[in-house]
């Protein structure tokens, strides 16, 4: 729980400090469940206008795929998320 913690709030504060309005979004997908445990803890502490731009999405590969080819054509997708790269 602890590490998954560190892990998001490292990439949320990385993303915020390089990028902070360049991300478009971010998508977190195969999440195993203790991560989204960890994101209700972490989320309150970053700003609201990053965590709008994340999400998580557990290891469902049909709503993985559904979610990515929003925004990216199969083609630029590998195989295991779904796509035909």
């Amino acid at each position: 729980n602890a590490q998954a913690r560190e892990f998001i709030t490292a990439v949320i504060e990385l993303q915020s400090a390089n990028y902070p309005e360049t991300m478009g979004c971010t998508v977190i997908v195969n999440a195993p469940r203790i991560f989204s445990l960890a994101w209700r803890f972490v989320k309150p502490l970053l700003d609201t206008r990053t965590t709008a731009k994340m999400e998580i999405i557990g290891p469902d590969p049909g709503r993985v795929r559904a979610r990515l080819l929003e925004s990216v054509d199969a083609a630029q997708l590998p195989l295991f998320l779904g796509g035909t790269c």
